[in-house]
């Protein structure tokens, strides 16, 4: 699974809010564990896609590095080779139809805060700041972006006369159970935050996660 630089920069130094997730399955009664507890014995897909890069890299480096295979080698691409066939069947047996159809009615929300700006402006919020708007930036999923996702966000800015202001960030989606048991933990949404401090108006940007 092909990580984005741009996703790994978000990573580091920045300010993440963890979301409030509601997951219901398509016959509306209570989102039953078995299905995550039935995936993860096969394995996590996350984890499952890096040993699969690792193992190809390996065979990669091998023939690359090689004009003539010894025998070592040549066990060691045997050994390669089966694991990527071992990991391969788990992606594939994770990646089936049952378990990625978008079925599951899947939300999350999230709220901003002046609180969440604290990194940014100090530890003690100016008088005069106030949030005045706001916009998704770009949403990331398993290091992917994923702006096609839009869409299914609202975004609901409270910018009172006399308060700071927040912004209520609500995600609805019809997803899979891939998603709500394994990939949630990849999704990141950046948001854009317009924010008037006294006279002057700056942008920030807040990272929303869901919790894991």
């Amino acid at each position: 699974m092909k990580m984005l630089v741009n996703f790994l920069l978000l990573s580091f130094s920045s300010t993440f809010l963890v979301g409030c997730e509601s997951v219901v399955n398509f016959n509306d009664s209570k989102y039953d564990n078995q299905v995550c507890e039935e995936m993860t014995k096969v394995g996590d897909i996350n984890s499952l896609f890096r040993e699969l890069d690792d193992e190809v890299s390996k065979v990669q480096r091998i023939l690359n590095n090689s004009d003539e295979l010894s025998q070592v080698n040549r066990e060691k691409l045997h050994i390669y080779s089966a694991n990527i066939l071992s990991i391969g069947k788990k992606v594939e047996k994770l990646t089936n139809v049952f378990w990625t159809d978008s079925r599951v009615p899947y939300s999350a929300s999230w709220l901003i805060t002046p609180k969440a700006f604290r990194n940014k402006v100090g530890p003690v919020i100016p008088s005069g700041f106030k949030i005045i708007d706001a916009e998704i930036e770009n949403i990331y999923l398993s290091g992917e972006l994923r702006n096609d996702l839009k869409d299914n966000f609202m975004l609901i800015v409270k910018s009172g006369s006399d308060k700071q202001g927040s912004v209520r960030v609500d995600f609805n989606n019809q997803t899979s159970y891939l998603f709500s048991c394994q990939l949630k933990k990849t999704f990141l949404v950046s948001v854009k935050v317009y924010v008037k401090v006294f006279s002057a108006i700056k942008e920030y940007y807040i990272n929303l996660v869901i919790g894991r």
